[in-house]
């Protein structure tokens, strides 16, 4: 359905050619707006005057560089006129200036939240729940969603969170999904039996478990490989892998896609907590786009699309645990599943823009 055309100001932190879970959901919300004949102002991270942190940086230094971001979003957005806002987030300091320029102007914005915050920082380790700092951003937080005009989000979980800290909030839920015109099936696989994990190597993923397994599967297993692709803090713990952990680095967006469809088995292993439980990695998508079953830890919302789906296994994140699952789910071959792409999901973007 085609709406009245507006002038929106689109802030996405990241977009193509970057090459991240951000740049890609943006990219096609962006697609989709101007399929529906919208007039999109894309304006990224590189069009600040103070420019983002990257996932390398410490914690400490990305919350500064995201509140410089932040202050110069909110002179660019009190500088420009618009009938609509679009905020991605994170970075979220970053958006929650935006989104306050907004509010003093008394312009309507939408906001697509990605990670729950302030809650993280205190996952992280940054603030505490009863300092005043928290209390203040968490003010600032409520206030942020109350006065959207709508809020996405990626997951069940994350939509419940924002419900309670803004009940009366009009909150949508767009899962990530994978690009179906990338990530499809193969049926030539690599010689050896490859388990596969992709993305970024940040805070909330266990590399570190990861190449604990491998480590133990080295010689009881032979004949299964693992693969890493990615960059992130979590480089570190791969510095000197087992012989079956092959590290890749960074690749390409469309060279993730073909590469990972000749895998075997696609693995996602995060921290067991809160934010962690409630996420839905994008990889976890991605692997059901090329047809390949997943491991998921912890349990949680993924863990339960997963099983639900019977597209793989979960378990607790111990090793032999993971090893036990891995050995299990060689046997399934997953079959049909539901569209789960972003071209379906992404079209949910165009009744919200009224």
């Amino acid at each position: 359905m085609t709406h009245m055309k507006k002038n929106i100001f689109y802030f996405t932190p990241y977009y193509p050619p970057d090459n991240n879970a951000a740049a890609i959901r943006n990219y096609w919300f962006v697609k989709t707006l101007k399929e529906d004949e919208q007039n999109v102002q894309l304006v990224t991270g590189n069009d600040l005057l103070f420019k983002l942190p990257k996932n390398t940086d410490s914690a400490i230094k990305r919350l500064w560089k995201e509140q410089l971001a932040g202050i110069a979003l909110f002179f660019k957005v009190l500088s420009s006129k618009h009938d609509l806002y679009f905020f991605s987030s994170p970075p979220f300091i970053t958006i929650l200036l935006g989104s306050l320029a907004c509010r003093i102007t008394k312009r309507r914005y939408i906001l697509d939240i990605r990670d729950i915050y302030p809650e993280v920082f205190l996952h992280l380790g940054l603030l505490k729940e009863d300092s005043p700092i928290y209390k203040f951003i968490l003010g600032l937080t409520k206030k942020m969603y109350k006065s959207a005009d709508s809020i996405i989000t990626v997951s069940k979980g994350l939509q419940n969170k924002i419900r309670n800290h803004s009940p009366e909030s009009k909150v949508e839920l767009i899962y990530n999904g994978y690009d179906s015109d990338l990530f499809k099936p193969n049926p030539n696989k690599f010689e050896k039996y490859t388990i596969v994990f992709h993305g970024n190597l940040g805070k909330f993923q266990r590399i570190d478990l990861l190449v604990e397994v491998a480590r133990l599967m080295e010689k009881s297993h032979p004949d299964i490989q693992f693969k890493v692709i990615g960059y992130g803090p979590g480089e570190k713990h791969l510095q000197n892998p087992p012989s079956n952990l092959e590290y890749l680095g960074l690749m390409k967006y469309e060279d993730i896609a073909s590469y990972i469809a000749k895998c075997h088995m696609g693995i996602s292993l995060r921290t067991d907590d809160e934010i962690s439980r409630e996420a839905l990695p994008v990889k976890v998508f991605e692997y059901i786009g090329v047809g390949i079953p997943v491991i998921v830890t912890p349990q949680g919302e993924a863990s339960e699309l997963v099983e639900n789906k019977k597209l793989g296994s979960t378990a607790k994140n111990k090793a032999q645990k993971i090893i036990q699952k891995i050995l299990e789910t060689k046997r399934i071959n997953i079959g049909s599943v539901d569209n789960f792409s972003r071209q379906a999901q992404s079209q949910k973007v165009t009744s919200i823009i009224i």
